[in-house]
């Protein structure tokens, strides 16, 4: 028994809405320096990912942080089996958190649906109609 004529087109519109919306999701996250000291943060938000900046290193990224004694501690992969970096508490100089920024989204969203008329128009000004040549 095969598929209703068209059901490859939905199935391929949705797949790639579904693609585009994922993307337009993960696109627009932004890192957020945080005020408070490393260990505040991670009793407080428990994020799955911290960027941590530490004497005059660069910034690191901790996934699944933890404070133990005087030290942070993550693993390098969110799924990572073992907390295998160590960064000293007192030798944090920022901490920055992940967060999901609303504002790069509705602008990226707009883009898009800006391109995809544009494109329509275009389309739409190229193609010979029934009626192309009656007002000539």
């Amino acid at each position: 028994m095969g598929y209703p004529i068209g059901h490859g087109l939905a199935a391929h519109r949705t797949m790639t809405a579904t693609l585009l919306g994922s993307l337009l999701l993960e696109s627009c996250t932004t890192w957020h320096v945080e005020a408070i000291p490393a260990a505040e943060v991670v009793a407080r938000d428990h994020p799955a990912v911290l960027r941590v900046r530490s004497g005059g290193e660069g910034w690191e990224k901790l996934y699944r942080p933890e404070v133990r004694g005087d030290s942070l501690i993550g693993g390098n992969t969110l799924h990572a089996k073992h907390r295998d970096r160590a960064v000293s508490l007192p030798d944090v100089t920022a901490v920055e958190t992940h967060h999901f920024s609303a504002g790069k989204t509705l602008g990226l969203g707009m883009a898009v649906v800006g391109a995809l008329g544009i494109a329509a128009l275009i389309a739409a000004a190229t193609i010979d109609g029934p009626f192309d040549t009656c007002c000539q």
